[in-house]
């Protein structure tokens, strides 16, 4: 992705591409606030590709600094604010993201606290060859989530 070589309509492609980015935030921040799972995955390539057409975008920016000093300073003003914007946005996705991460951690704890329960209390009972009641506490237990989009 390349920016087009007049300045002023870079910034205005760049624009576009912040967009297009804080649409793919926005839907990815409420598929994990309203826990749709299913809607978050769907969202990934979209915002892969987004997110790489930004960093392109910036990269040719910063690189054109000099060019860019002589376009309009109003759109130049409305670039920065919509940078502003998506900054705000992105940090609120963050924050979305790692509550995600925490719940799905309390999940993985939950279900790996009952397998082992379910299993200690199952053997319990059991015995060894001479007898004696099996003491299962000390034994290890190893409980994984595979995860498949």
């Amino acid at each position: 992705m390349k920016l087009s070589p007049n300045p002023k309509t870079a910034l205005l492609e760049m624009i576009e591409i912040i967009g297009r980015l804080q649409d793919v935030y926005a839907r990815e921040t409420e598929a994990l606030k309203a826990s749709d799972i299913r809607s978050f995955m769907k969202i990934q390539q979209d915002k892969l590709t987004a997110a790489r057409h930004y960093e392109t975008g910036i990269a040719q920016i910063l690189d054109r600094k000099q060019e860019i000093k002589t376009v309009d300073a109003a759109l130049k003003v409305r670039l920065s604010e919509m940078q502003a914007s998506f900054s705000k946005l992105a940090k609120e996705n963050k924050r979305a993201l790692e509550r995600m991460q925490r719940t799905t951690n309390r999940l993985g704890e939950a279900i790996r606290d009952a397998a082992k329960t379910a299993i200690q209390g199952r053997l319990a009972t059991s015995y060894t060859a001479g007898g004696k009641l099996h003491d299962h506490k000390r034994g290890n237990m190893s409980v994984g989530i595979q995860e498949t989009a």
